[in-house]
Order: C-alpha cells, then sequence, then structure tokens
C-alpha cells in the first residue's frame, strides 16, 4: 500500500515542511501508542495481581469463579496485546512511507538493521552447525580458534539479539492463565476431597 501524495510541484513551497511534520506527527502517534500500550499492560497486570490476591484468601468455591474471571482478563488482555501490535505494525509502515520521501530514513534503517541480525543469527546457527562437523575432524587443530570464536560470536550475539517486546509481553497473559488453571482444578480438587 502506498500513501496517497500530491507531487511536490503541485503541493508548493512547503511540501518538505509539511512532510517533515506530518512524519514527526506519526511518530509521536506511534510513542504515544506504545506508552498507552504499556499502560494498558500495567493495568492488566495490576488487575491479575488483585485477582490472585483475592484466590489466596478464599479457597471455596468463590476461588473458583475469580479464577475464570482472571482467565476471561487474561485473554481479554491478550487480545489487546495483539490489537496494538497491529495497530504498531501499520503505523511504522505508514513512517517508512513517509521516510521514502525524506533525506534519510532512520525507521525503515532500524527495522532493516534489526532483520539483518536476525537473518545473520539464522546463518550462524547454520554455519555453527556445519563447523562443529569440521571441528570433530580437526579438533586439535582448531580448538584454540574454535573457543576464540565462540567467545567473540556469543559477545556479539549478545550485543545483536533483539526480540520484538510483542514476542515477550504475550508470555505474561498465559503464566496468568496458567496459573488460574491450576487453580481451578487445586480448588475443585478440594471440595471433591472434603
Amino acid at each position: 500500500m502506498e500513501i496517497k501524495k500530491k507531487k511536490s510541484e503541485e503541493y508548493g513551497e512547503q511540501y518538505k515542511e509539511h512532510l517533515l511534520e506530518q512524519w514527526k506527527t506519526c511518530v509521536e502517534m506511534a510513542n504515544s501508542n506504545s506508552e498507552r500500550r504499556i499502560s494498558t499492560n500495567n493495568v492488566y497486570i495490576t488487575v491479575n495481581a488483585a485477582i490472585i490476591a483475592l484466590i489466596s484468601f478464599t479457597f471455596d468455591y468463590k476461588s473458583i469463579l475469580l479464577s475464570i474471571v482472571g482467565a476471561i482478563v487474561s485473554i481479554l488482555w491478550l487480545n489487546s496485546i495483539i490489537s496494538y501490535k497491529k495497530l504498531n505494525r501499520v503505523k511504522y509502515q505508514i513512517i517508512n512511507e513517509i521516510e521514502k520521501e525524506l533525506p534519510i530514513s532512520p525507521f525503515t534503517c532500524e527495522w532493516s538493521l534489526l532483520e539483518e541480525d536476525k537473518k545473520l543469527e539464522e546463518d550462524k546457527k547454520l554455519e555453527e552447525d556445519k563447523k562443529l562437523e569440521e571441528d570433530k575432524k580437526l579438533e586439535e587443530d582448531k580448538k584454540l580458534e574454535e573457543d576464540k570464536k565462540l567467545e567473540e560470536d556469543k559477545k556479539l550475539e549478545e550485543d545483536k539479539k533483539y526480540r520484538q517486546f510483542t514476542h515477550l509481553e504475550r508470555i505474561l497473559p498465559w503464566l496468568f492463565i496458567i496459573l488460574y488453571i491450576i487453580c481451578i482444578f487445586w480448588q475443585v480438587a478440594i471440595c471433591i476431597f472434603k
């Protein structure tokens, strides 16, 4: 998809200035969206923590209901994360389209560097697997070089490794869901064996 735009000649003298201002506005909106996402995550964490606290104080049928409510809250949280991810993806696609008209493209460059790092990590893993086979044959001769290279690679890998925040933040709602399921089974077991 391409942003519909007027050509510089049609727009007038202030084309570049207005383009830059629109780019700044889009970046601010994307940052604002990320801040809202973090605030939303904090609310869900607080609500889940409160539900877990209530469950720990009420070990009866209410705990089962609270666990069900907590699981529903966590599912809503997951949907919120997915929604924010989609919204951010679209916002950055727009920013990248606008950057095509600007002298430099910092966000486009940032993402392409991250993608390159990801590809380098995959290539490096394949190379490491292949190298391990060769190292078995030449183990004594290459032992010192291999150790040195692995240390450097490990340091580079740690420096360059990037995981999207969305991948990490999706784990927490699932942990709460699992915790609620355990609470439900625990309470059912207590009710049955009383």
